[in-house]
């Protein structure tokens, strides 16, 4: 069994708003949105796996010394949305009554997540607005170490593409060793993906249909879990993200690809069943048979 932490995919709604003067604005309602239901499920739905959600903001305000108990306790960890800020900021830098005192340093989150992925620790880096370099640079992957563990190249700054009228992902020609035969033509539309450059030494497994890479994989370190013939740490990289529910259930069905590749025994890519393809193909026709998840 593998243990996952899936960090990011949930926001809190506030409103609609009112104003009914020019003095008075009042919000509606209060909701909270976890975008990673579907992921999750699709991840848990063997029953061999774990999948712990949390909220970036929870991520943001892990105590010293937490993340790396939690690096040390999960097999993958999962990024989705978390822009560079939540790895380089910590709330203690904005408490007023530390001010003056002493300088305030804390272990480097961004230093602790390389380190624990060339150690063993695998990682699946999933698209969006606050992902890679993101909308307008803000997701600022690319301007950290994280870099140094992306199976792909970040744009420098803006690198969101969309559509109103969806993409398909394609398998690539290197695909055919993880994904075997399977057929995507059916698979469903995503309305916007994050642009980057393939990765020297990295495999793209499935790609745009303007040819940017949609699934990356790659390894890196050491190494520390057995995945067939390959002794080191696996990255994946998802590019797609989603527009509203039914985007986020085709996103899900998408990612379904991603933890396929990215998760346990049998389950990692280079790692093959007794039938030439990567385990858990379950999930995997989820995605080329189903309009939706």
């Amino acid at each position: 069994m593998a243990k996952i932490y899936y960090v990011g995919d949930w926001a809190v709604m506030l409103g609609p708003v009112f104003a009914e003067t020019p003095f008075n604005y009042a919000a509606k309602g209060t909701d909270i949105f976890n975008y990673g239901t579907w992921l999750k499920e699709a991840l848990e739905s063997t029953g061999e796996h774990q999948c712990d959600s949390v909220p970036t903001w929870e991520f943001y305000r892990n105590p010293p010394g937490r993340w790396e108990e939690i690096l040390q306790e999960y097999d993958v960890v999962i990024f989705s949305d978390v822009e560079a800020k939540n790895f380089q900021l910590d709330p203690s830098f904005f408490d007023r009554s530390k001010f003056g005192k002493e300088p305030l340093t804390f272990p480097d989150r961004i230093r602790l997540t390389v380190e624990a992925c060339k150690a063993g620790t695998h990682m699946m880096f999933l698209g969006g607005w606050l992902s890679f370099n993101g909308e307008m640079g803000k997701g600022g992957w690319g301007r950290t170490r994280l870099r140094e563990i992306l199976p792909c190249e970040c744009l420098e700054l803006e690198d969101l593409r969309e559509s109103t009228e969806g993409f398909v992902p394609q398998p690539s020609a290197a695909a055919s060793k993880v994904l075997g035969d399977l057929d995507f033509s059916t698979a469903p539309p995503i309305l916007g993906y994050n642009i980057v450059r393939p990765r020297e030494g990295c495999d793209v497994i499935l790609e745009w249909p303007e040819g940017h890479p949609a699934v990356c994989t790659g390894q890196f370190g050491e190494g520390g879990h057995e995945v067939g013939h390959a002794d080191e740490d696996v990255l994946l990289a998802v590019l797609g993200h989603a527009r509203g529910v039914d985007d986020q259930r085709n996103v899900g069905a998408l990612l379904a690809v991603g933890a396929v590749l990215a998760v346990a025994a049998g389950a990692v890519v280079g790692a093959e069943d007794q039938d030439g393809v990567v385990g858990d193909a379950h999930l995997l026709k989820l995605l080329a048979v189903e309009p939706h998840l």
